[in-house]
Protein backbone atom coordinates (compact mmCIF):
# COMPACT_ATOMS: atom_id res chain seq x y z
CA UNK A 1 0.00 0.00 0.00
CA UNK A 2 1.21 3.47 -0.75
CA UNK A 3 2.07 5.62 2.08
CA UNK A 4 0.83 9.00 0.32
CA UNK A 5 -2.76 6.85 0.16
CA UNK A 6 -2.26 6.82 4.07
CA UNK A 7 -1.06 10.39 4.93
CA UNK A 8 -4.14 11.13 2.24
CA UNK A 9 -6.32 9.53 4.39
CA UNK A 10 -5.54 10.39 7.84
CA UNK A 11 -5.46 14.16 6.55
CA UNK A 12 -9.11 13.81 5.21
CA UNK A 13 -9.99 11.87 8.40
CA UNK A 14 -8.78 14.76 10.61
CA UNK A 15 -10.39 17.40 8.71
CA UNK A 16 -13.38 15.39 7.77
CA UNK A 17 -13.60 17.36 4.90
CA UNK A 18 -11.54 15.94 1.48
CA UNK A 19 -11.28 19.73 0.39
CA UNK A 20 -9.69 21.25 3.19
CA UNK A 21 -6.85 18.87 4.58
CA UNK A 22 -4.04 20.73 3.36
CA UNK A 23 -3.01 18.70 0.59
CA UNK A 24 -1.85 20.24 -2.58
CA UNK A 25 -3.49 17.21 -4.02
CA UNK A 26 -6.55 17.99 -6.63
CA UNK A 27 -9.58 16.93 -4.86
CA UNK A 28 -10.29 13.78 -7.64
CA UNK A 29 -6.81 12.28 -6.48
CA UNK A 30 -7.79 12.94 -2.83
CA UNK A 31 -10.92 10.86 -3.93
CA UNK A 32 -9.19 8.18 -5.75
CA UNK A 33 -6.76 7.90 -2.96
CA UNK A 34 -9.49 7.55 -0.20
CA UNK A 35 -11.74 4.74 -2.92
CA UNK A 36 -8.56 2.66 -3.86
CA UNK A 37 -8.41 2.52 0.36
CA UNK A 38 -11.68 1.09 0.33
CA UNK A 39 -11.41 -1.60 -2.08
CA UNK A 40 -7.99 -2.65 -0.75
CA UNK A 41 -9.10 -3.14 2.55
CA UNK A 42 -12.66 -3.93 1.46
CA UNK A 43 -14.88 -1.97 3.70
CA UNK A 44 -16.29 1.64 3.53
CA UNK A 45 -14.09 4.10 5.14
CA UNK A 46 -16.44 7.21 5.29
CA UNK A 47 -19.97 8.05 5.69
CA UNK A 48 -20.29 10.54 3.04
CA UNK A 49 -22.57 13.68 4.48
CA UNK A 50 -23.42 16.77 2.26
CA UNK A 51 -21.22 18.81 3.99
CA UNK A 52 -19.11 16.59 5.80
CA UNK A 53 -17.29 13.11 6.17
CA UNK A 54 -18.02 10.84 8.82
CA UNK A 55 -15.87 7.69 9.81
CA UNK A 56 -16.89 4.42 9.84
CA UNK A 57 -15.96 2.02 12.93
CA UNK A 58 -13.58 0.67 10.62
CA UNK A 59 -12.03 4.15 9.41
CA UNK A 60 -11.48 4.48 12.90
CA UNK A 61 -9.54 1.88 13.55
CA UNK A 62 -7.28 2.48 10.28
CA UNK A 63 -7.14 6.05 11.25
CA UNK A 64 -5.96 4.60 14.90
CA UNK A 65 -3.28 2.82 13.10
CA UNK A 66 -2.75 5.24 10.16
CA UNK A 67 -1.52 7.46 12.29
CA UNK A 68 1.21 5.49 14.00
CA UNK A 69 2.29 4.36 10.54
CA UNK A 70 2.42 7.68 9.50
CA UNK A 71 4.38 8.67 12.20
CA UNK A 72 6.88 6.14 11.93
CA UNK A 73 7.63 7.11 7.81
CA UNK A 74 8.17 10.13 9.22
CA UNK A 75 10.62 9.13 11.73
CA UNK A 76 12.50 6.81 8.98
CA UNK A 77 13.11 9.59 7.01
CA UNK A 78 15.40 11.46 9.31
CA UNK A 79 16.92 7.69 10.30
CA UNK A 80 18.20 7.22 6.73
CA UNK A 81 19.34 10.68 6.15
CA UNK A 82 21.65 10.58 9.20
CA UNK A 83 19.36 13.68 10.89
CA UNK A 84 18.19 11.72 13.57
CA UNK A 85 17.91 13.63 16.34
CA UNK A 86 19.38 12.13 19.91
CA UNK A 87 19.79 15.23 22.31
CA UNK A 88 17.92 18.46 22.38
CA UNK A 89 19.91 21.41 23.04
CA UNK A 90 18.98 25.08 22.97
CA UNK A 91 17.33 27.12 25.58
CA UNK A 92 14.07 26.51 27.23
CA UNK A 93 12.20 29.19 28.85
CA UNK A 94 9.24 28.34 31.43
CA UNK A 95 6.59 30.73 32.61
CA UNK A 96 4.91 29.95 35.95
CA UNK A 97 3.25 31.38 39.19
CA UNK A 98 6.23 31.71 42.00
CA UNK A 99 4.76 29.48 44.04
CA UNK A 100 4.45 26.63 41.65
CA UNK A 101 8.17 26.97 40.36
CA UNK A 102 9.60 27.33 44.13
CA UNK A 103 7.25 23.84 45.08
CA UNK A 104 6.85 22.22 42.33
CA UNK A 105 8.74 22.94 38.96
CA UNK A 106 12.51 23.44 41.14
CA UNK A 107 12.05 18.99 42.54
CA UNK A 108 12.19 18.22 39.04
CA UNK A 109 15.05 20.69 37.22
CA UNK A 110 17.71 18.71 37.88
CA UNK A 111 16.64 15.28 36.62
CA UNK A 112 15.51 17.61 33.54
CA UNK A 113 18.62 18.69 33.06
CA UNK A 114 20.54 15.61 33.23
Amino acid sequence: MDINKIKTFVAVAEKHNMSQTGLSLDPSVISRHINDLEKYYDVKLFIRKPKTLELTPEGQLLLNKARHLVEEFESLKFVLSGKEIHEMNGSLSVFTPTTLASIFLLYYVADFKK
